[in-house]
């Protein structure tokens, strides 16, 4: 099911590591923002399995779940999911829904928090029905992300190098980005010219802290997610960063430059 490939993900952020001493008094306010998972038992998150979490205020939280799995392929797949949050000293409790019938319960035990990292023994609870079907804990941690929004990315951007094994996007690349989430994929023909991919149904993107998700489907064929983390936007230049892994196991960094056109 779903719901429970996107728990599992959620459980993806146990990890051996911790971030800089700190006083965890005040968590109410020091909480407050997003935070991205950061390692799985001492292993990075692939950039296509991160979460974002959005603590808005002490009772109320938002997250970004792995975009392949917490949607459908309906139009409206970009819907964070609200969790209501206690915070009782150190201890964080955060309760929401996927699904119909599924209860998530994710407490948070927060050892240490500063600026920009918070580490936590972790526990989550699934139950469908009443009934427990999924249960697992560890330790936590989760990196504090900068703030881009949708009107930061609107425009035409070409890819000026990809470093990595190149995938969806290469070095033969325009993107053009437009306000209500959706753009069109280009690519340069033996002439030179910027040709317009036709074979695509349609291409969606979000963003959600520093994190951008895109989905696209060719016709007649599955839907495609790839996610990938904006290092910046200056100047009319944007860098993008993901980690990979490859059907063997190895894992890569790629990272892609952009250059604003139009």
């Amino acid at each position: 099911m779903q719901w429970v490939l996107a728990a599992t993900l959620i459980c993806g952020a146990i990890v051996l590591a911790s971030c800089n001493k700190d006083n965890v008094s005040n968590l109410d306010e020091k909480i407050i923002g997003k935070w991205m998972s950061l390692d799985v038992d001492g292993q990075s998150v692939l950039t296509d399995e991160k979460s974002v979490y959005s603590f808005v205020s002490a009772t109320k939280a938002y997250a970004s779940l792995p975009a392949k799995l917490s949607q459908d392929e309906g139009s409206d797949w970009y819907l964070p999911v609200g969790m209501d949050v206690v915070i009782k000293g150190k201890k964080m409790t955060l309760t929401y829904n996927l699904g119909e019938n599924a209860k998530v319960v994710e407490v948070f035990k927060v050892t240490a928090i500063d600026d920009s990292m918070f580490t936590a023994n972790h526990t989550i609870t699934v139950t469908e029905n009443g009934e427990e079907v999924l249960s697992n804990e560890g330790v936590i941690r989760f990196i504090k992300v900068a703030e881009y929004h949708m009107q930061d990315l609107p425009g035409t951007w070409e890819c000026l190098g990809i470093t990595g094994s190149q995938t969806h996007n290469d070095d033969n690349a325009r993107l053009e980005l437009f306000p209500d989430g959706k753009y069109n994929y280009y690519r340069k023909n033996d002439a030179g010219e910027w040709d317009l991919v036709t074979s695509r149904e349609f291409n969606e993107y979000y963003v959600d802290g520093n994190l951008l998700v895109t989905r696209w489907k060719e016709v007649g064929g599955p839907m495609e997610y790839e996610s990938w983390e904006i290092e910046s936007i200056d100047g009319g230049q944007m860098n993008w960063l993901a980690l990979r892994q490859l059907p063997d196991g190895l894992r890569y960094r790629q990272g892609v430059k952009w250059a604003k056109v139009e």
